[in-house]
């Protein structure tokens, strides 16, 4: 399959999407001249209290779901067969959700329905956490916390996506770029971090890096600017 050619003054003139040779070409952004004098922009403000909050969500909540079949049979007493079958439930209600959380957006706010994505990560993984305790330990409510920080990530995802483009003085597509880098970096050290904690001190530490990190994200999120409300729709 042939490239195309190269047009070196759009290559030069800001943030586009890569050529159409397929694969992961498809899925990039080049970082050019006119990019470079708008990275100070993005550093500060509300673009940025965001990213942080986005990085901070996945630095904490990754590893949980990287663990998540080991700590729920260990933790829980829940075999992975059910921890599948919940995972596959709340997959297929999240399909709804997705659809729903881009209604509820558009009506009152990309940022209020994050909150509400963050609200239910915080409960679910509360519930787990409490549930860590000896004495407490009832798989069903373990199965309930699960499910409702399973339910979260359509909200979150849907409302992320839409706030950081609403907000990225980048553009859009730089916006998505800089969102997929930082999930990923954020995953790759949270992940690592808690296989070091978890061996040094168990399972238990995993829920409460779990609630830790929206739990950080809503107070890095805040609620904007009145005036600027108006941007999240």
């Amino acid at each position: 399959m042939r490239l195309p050619g190269l047009d070196w003054g759009a290559l030069m003139g800001g943030f586009q999407a890569g050529p159409p040779a397929g694969g992961l070409l498809q899925h990039s952004h080049h970082l050019q001249g006119a990019a470079w004098h708008l990275l100070p922009k993005s550093l500060g403000g509300e673009f940025s209290r965001f990213m942080l909050a986005w990085i901070a969500l996945n630095f904490g909540v990754t590893p949980f779901f990287a663990y998540y079949p080991l700590l729920m049979k260990a933790s829980y007493g829940i075999v992975p067969a059910a921890t599948a079958l919940c995972y596959a439930l709340a997959a297929a209600i999240g399909i709804a959700i997705f659809v729903l959380t881009g209604r509820f957006a558009q009506q009152y706010g990309a940022r209020r329905a994050f909150r509400i994505g963050l609200g239910l990560r915080i409960v679910g993984f509360g519930i787990l956490a409490v549930l860590m305790l000896p004495t407490s330990r009832v798989p069903a409510i373990a199965m309930l916390g699960f499910l409702l920080a399973m339910l979260a990530w359509p909200v979150l995802s849907v409302s992320g996506t839409g706030l950081a483009a609403r907000l990225s003085p980048l553009g859009e597509g730089a916006a998505m770029g800089l969102l997929a880098a930082g999930s990923a970096i954020a995953a790759v050290l949270g992940r690592f971090l808690a296989g070091l904690l978890i061996v040094a001190l168990g399972y238990r530490v995993v829920p409460l890096f779990a609630v830790a990190a929206p739990s950080s994200a809503t107070l890095l999120i805040g609620e904007g600017r009145r005036a600027g409300e108006g941007a999240d729709h």
